[in-house]
């Protein structure tokens, strides 16, 4: 594909990209970036876009993939000081404050071996704050399907730490 059919073809679905990317990360730089990274993946892809039916679906969930890491590449880097620093000021000795610690970064790798889809459902609801149908929005789930991935998350999460630490 030449620069000029990529101009016709791909460029007029920059705004589709901006909005989704918008909705998806509320931060208009954060947005933005993400629109640079989408048009330079298909820039790339370039001598393949015509193996695809609808570019625009293509950058939909390219778009999709890219805001859904640097949320979690955000989530990663500022939840692991605030939950750490929330968990161990509500205990009071040194010894139930490495407990606490322990706790915090079991769970959180308990969290990372569930499957994706799940472990990412758990992340946005009860580490981000999203409701359901954001994050059905989101995955591109039904809502029921996302309450079920969750509960199956947070049931697991629970046996996993219940057996390591065994408790009954």
């Amino acid at each position: 594909m030449e620069l000029n059919q990529f101009k016709e073809e791909v460029l007029p679905v920059r705004s589709k990209i901006y909005s989704y990317s918008l909705r998806l990360l509320n931060n208009l730089t954060e947005a933005e970036d993400a629109v640079q990274e989408v048009l330079l993946k298909l820039w790339q892809m370039r001598e393949r876009l015509e193996e695809y039916r609808n570019i625009e679906a293509l950058s939909i969930q390219i778009t999709k993939n890219i805001c859904l890491n640097k949320l979690d590449y955000q989530k990663r880097h500022q939840t692991d000081q605030v939950d750490q620093f929330y968990f161990i000021a509500e205990t009071d000795s040194s010894e139930k404050r490495m407990e606490a610690a322990d706790a915090v970064s079991l769970v959180k790798k308990i969290i990372n071996s569930l499957p994706d889809l799940q472990k990412l459902i758990i992340q946005m609801r009860d580490l981000e704050g999203y409701e359901l149908d954001e994050i059905a929005e989101i995955t591109g789930c039904r809502i029921e399907s996302v309450r079920m991935n969750l509960s199956r998350a947070r049931k697991r999460v629970k046996e996993i730490f219940f057996k390591i630490n065994h408790i009954s």
